[in-house]
């Protein structure tokens, strides 16, 4: 009963809209509407456009608010007698992309919707100058935040409801512009519908230039991708696991992980997979659960071993988890390749080299890196 109501109410809303456009004084009566609220022009044309089923066309709409806020409420004025204008949609493209340079998110993202697909291409193509961007969810209410860091205004934010299409159009332009090239890139809650981005950006063969790429929580059901990543771009890669230890292998063996000045892994696994990281030169692992001290030191051994290694931190999440120094002193000190080189400074030699490990470690830190 709800779904037909639904879809009754949907087939009214489409035909009052239709009636509203195809009657001017009724158009005109909605503007002036909007106009009473006081709200800047484009605030009301975004609103407005909700209620018609997001056709409405913008000089249009400018021409009557404008009348109505010089205090001209004459509904029935006849605009055939106006001296023509030139509109800012029939500018030389070159004219319209030096204007482009210095607009910000929010007046590019404003012209997006109130001008022809083809112009709105051209809006597209410019470089968006976004150098962050940083998506969050809440629960509750349910809906996420967008902001974006523009080199040459303040940052934008936007908010991405379930049916919030025009917000997330806005969105996928600048993710899918050639030209973005971001610092950053941190996703706080890797969610249902930032999947669904990542899914269209795959679909379009786009893959985004960062540097560096942080998730700090995960609610969807499918698995973690870095795919939608450019490899050669990335230099720092911060993850939190949760699930599938096996996904966390694929992940750090994947073309993004292997260039990577630091990648770093945060999890609470109860068993944690250390044999994932052989093969890998520099990392930071951050442990939210109680971890072994034997296989710690086991795992710094063949780490030392393997000789791939630049650079490795090991760290627990809390004061409350605390590595048990005494423990992890007395198995080094068991092991013959490890010299002591202080009260927690420990050295081990590279076999034919000139080069060693030094092992540095705390309550909350263990440094292992390579040195000459």
């Amino acid at each position: 009963m709800e779904m037909v109501f639904a879809l009754l109410t949907r087939n009214f809303l489409i035909k009052m809209a239709e009636f509203i456009k195809n009657n001017p004084k009724v158009f005109r009566t909605c503007i002036l509407y909007e106009f009473s609220d006081r709200k800047p022009i484009f605030e009301s044309y975004k609103e407005l456009r909700k209620r018609l089923d997001n056709d409405v066309d913008y000089p249009e709409f400018e021409f009557w608010y404008m009348r109505f806020a010089q205090g001209k409420y004459d509904l029935d004025y006849d605009r055939r007698f106006d001296p023509k204008t030139r509109s800012f949609t029939v500018l030389p493209p070159n004219v319209m992309e030096r204007i482009g340079r210095y607009l910000d998110l929010r007046n590019r993202f404003n012209l997006r919707i109130a001008t022809t697909e083809e112009i709105k291409c051209m809006i597209d193509s410019w470089d968006p100058k976004v150098t962050e961007i940083e998506y969050i969810h809440y629960l509750k209410p349910q809906y996420s935040r967008v902001s974006m860091k523009n080199k040459i205004s303040s940052p934008f934010e936007s908010r991405l409801y379930e049916y919030s299409r025009l917000e997330r159009d806005n969105l996928m332009s600048v993710l899918k512009n050639p030209k973005l090239r971001l610092d950053k890139l941190k996703i706080r809650c890797y969610d249902e519908k930032w999947r669904g981005i990542i899914e269209e950006l795959s679909q379009s063969n786009h893959k985004l230039l960062v540097k560096k790429y942080e998730m700090t929580k995960k609610t969807s059901k499918g698995p973690i991708t870095l795919d939608f990543l450019e490899p050669s771009a990335l230099e720092e890669v911060n993850l939190y696991f949760t699930g599938s230890a096996e996904r966390m292998s694929e992940i750090v063996k994947s073309e993004q992980c292997q260039g990577l000045k630091m990648l770093a892994i945060k999890s609470v696994f109860a068993v944690f997979p250390f044999e994932s990281f052989y093969n890998c030169p520099r990392f930071t692992l951050i442990f939210c659960s109680n971890i072994c001290e034997e296989k710690l030191v086991e795992f710094i051994k063949n780490l030392m071993n393997t000789a791939h290694l630049d650079i490795c931190h090991l760290k627990v999440n809390t004061k409350k988890k605390l590595f048990k120094t005494e423990r992890i002193r007395q198995l080094l000190n068991n092991e013959d390749t490890i010299a002591r080189d202080g009260w927690d400074l420990y050295r081990c030699p590279i076999p034919d080299s000139q080069e060693f490990y030094e092992i540095d470690f705390g309550v909350t830190n263990i440094r292992v890196e390579k040195k000459k």
